[in-house]
């Protein structure tokens, strides 16, 4: 819901106080902080634990790939785009946005 942001980050950080081990709650938390003017780099903490705790969920590494490529890190969003390749090798948008990141590198 608009105007919730503030609601959904307090109850996924609830949510990790009581399991602290919830990858979906991490990986939720980081999506929240995402939407949030200067706190990228919280979510790519949180996506980084979600993907400590399960590190074959492709789609956590598709988010931190983009957290990356927003901050500017090319090589660590292509990093992080060639392990949810690696999890998806079918997967067009894994595959585009690897391109995507490689093809920035490159016109740097």
């Amino acid at each position: 819901m608009p105007g919730r942001l503030n609601d959904a980050i307090a109850q996924y950080e609830e949510a990790l106080r009581l399991q602290p081990d919830s990858a979906e709650a991490h990986i939720n938390l980081g999506n929240a902080w995402a939407q949030v003017p200067g706190r990228l780099k919280d979510a790519i903490a949180q996506y980084e634990e979600a993907l400590r705790l399960q590190p074959d969920f492709a789609p956590g590494w598709h988010n931190l790939g983009v957290s990356w490529l927003h901050l500017g890190n090319l090589p660590a969003a292509a990093a992080a785009f060639r392990e949810e390749l690696r999890l998806s090798p079918n997967d067009p948008a894994a595959r585009q946005a690897l391109a995507a990141a490689l093809q920035r590198a490159q016109d740097q």
